[in-house]
């Protein structure tokens, strides 16, 4: 501030700095407005001063950040104080609440729309720099939901201090001690605190945000990308987050992947499936919170660890954490995934029900609703069939309801078919990752010709602007997009009725005027 007064230098228009600023009042605290717990960082201390200068000048780094700070401040007012009246020559503007938002040198911030305090809250870690302050954190994440840190690393006593019988070394300098992945019981490497940040992925306002973060050279003996979803609750459906841990080791080899409840106390609900904890003895409220881990995939083994939970002021806890251990196949490679979720007494959560099928491992997720999501891993075959979804790819994420498909999110697939009264078929001739809720959704690749069936289909919106179609067919275009991610939306021929086309549904068959086809689980469309 001085600077800029004295004209010496310029920050208030420097760009990065204004991200950091919106990051610093949008993200780097909970929704309760305490810190989340990665690096040299005390999660059960005062969140960030929203009463101070700081807060009250952030317009001039970003109008944005200013609105932000304005939420976290909450109508307290500031202090009264000579630098204040110096610094802060206007007074905050609105409050805007943040959303789901994606730093690529960073991390992904996932949290609900309409934030408030209960609400969830889910980072993906992975900073593209290091320095003093970095723990072994990479591609780690943390969680937090009904006004409580659920899923946390593994804090700060203090620089250089141990705590609770665990040296800094344990807390400052071990993978393990963080919510992340090893091969071979490898810890990271020393001179790599730090990945190669966010590669990919797309926060919506759909329902549903994916992030990817990339390991880089943090491990010594492989590669590892983590994907992170957060899938929203909503006035029928709960909310959840979902880990797709892909890893690409050097030889056949065991992975490790390293879960931390904000707990002391893991009790195994169904083995090798599910686990839940209770959040204590560290809490804010009296109610009894519970998180609960699902496990996408049966391990080779499952141990219940001990590590510290450290903190200032005499405030570290011995938790509990879990380690799962699996096998790659013969060329190094594994895919594993986790269902995290928290309920307390008031919210409940959804019922989870692993089960395989046809080499496919997924979970059921029961909302109580009649909604049903599958979540699924394609296994070795990388294809899969189940009801009436056909996939091609890793993963998929769906939701059906009623006979019909509310949302699907495929990753790195290359086919994607439904068949219900609102199916589809989408096909890519190059691996795509897709999320598609009614006619539109996102779209990440390294560019792709790609095949959108739909009935009576007349255009497909890229970003907004009509994309050049490369062929067109009955019920199908194809069009080119280049590397990126894109928003799409499907554009379909208006029918109309007064011209004697009409459609309904009669006793499992479909009517169009003078024709009728039974159905027989398939979807058709008739147009004049």
């Amino acid at each position: 501030d001085v600077l800029e007064f004295t004209g010496n230098d310029k920050y208030y228009g420097d760009i990065t700095l204004g991200k950091f600023y919106e990051w610093l009042y949008g993200y780097a605290d909970t929704p309760f407005g305490k810190h989340i717990s990665f690096g040299d960082t005390s999660a059960f201390v005062e969140g960030i001063d929203v009463q101070g200068s700081a807060a009250g000048r952030a317009y001039k780094f970003s109008e944005l950040a200013a609105k932000y700070a304005s939420w976290r401040n909450n109508k307290k007012g500031f202090k009264g104080r000579l630098l204040h009246y110096v610094l802060m020559d206007r007074p905050l503007p609105d409050a805007d609440k943040p959303e789901s938002r994606i730093f690529n040198s960073g991390g992904a911030f996932f949290m609900e729309k309409n934030v408030s305090e209960d609400s969830f809250y889910g980072v993906l870690w992975n900073c593209s720099k290091t320095e003093y302050h970095s723990h072994k954190e990479v591609n780690a994440i943390y969680i937090s939901g009904l006004g409580e840190h659920l899923i946390r690393n593994s804090g700060y006593a203090g620089a250089g201090k141990s705590a609770l019988g665990y040296g800094y070394d344990y807390i400052n300098n071990f993978a393990p001690s963080g919510n992340t992945v090893t091969i071979d019981n490898q810890d990271h490497q020393a001179a790599y605190k730090y990945g190669d940040g966010i590669v990919d992925g797309f926060a919506t306002d759909m329902g549903l945000d994916f992030a990817t973060g990339f390991s880089g050279s943090t491990l010594p003996n492989g590669k590892h990308y983590r994907n992170f979803i957060f899938v929203h609750p909503s006035e029928e459906t709960f909310g959840y987050f979902v880990i797709l841990d892909e890893i690409y080791a050097q030889k056949k080899s065991t992975v490790q992947i390293y879960i931390h409840p904000n707990s002391d106390t893991i009790v195994e609900k169904a083995p090798d499936e599910r686990y839940e904890a209770k959040i204590s003895p560290m809490r804010y409220r009296e109610k009894d919170t519970f998180v609960s881990i699902i496990l996408g995939k049966s391990p080779v083994s499952v141990d219940i660890q001990k590590g510290v939970l450290a903190e200032f002021y005499n405030q570290s806890i011995v938790g509990e954490y879990l380690k799962t251990e699996y096998e790659t196949d013969e060329e190094g490679k594994t895919d594993q995934f986790f269902l995290i979720s928290g309920r307390d007494d008031i919210h409940g959560e959804a019922e989870y029900k692993p089960f395989e099928k046809d080499g496919c491992s997924g979970v059921l997720v029961a909302h109580g609703s009649g909604l049903f999501d599958y979540v699924v891993s394609s296994g070795s075959s990388g294809k899969c069939i189940f009801y009436d979804t056909t996939f091609s790819g890793k993963f998929l994420i769906s939701r059906t309801g009623n006979g019909s498909l509310e949302f699907a999110f495929l990753k790195s697939g290359d086919r994607l078919s439904v068949v219900s009264e609102n199916g589809f078929t989408i096909s890519s001739d190059k691996k795509i990752t897709i999320f598609i809720r009614g006619e539109e959704g996102y779209i990440s690749s390294k560019g792709a010709r790609i095949n959108f069936g739909f009935a009576n289909i007349k255009d497909v919106l890229i970003g907004g602007l009509k994309a050049e179609i490369v062929s067109k067919m009955n019920n199908e275009i194809v069009i080119d997009i280049p590397s990126g991610v894109y928003r799409f939306k499907v554009i379909r021929e208006t029918i109309n009725d007064d011209a004697g086309l009409h459609s309904e549904k009669v006793d499992g068959s479909i009517s169009y005027g003078d024709y009728t086809i039974e159905r027989n689980g398939c979807s058709c469309a008739f147009l004049e």
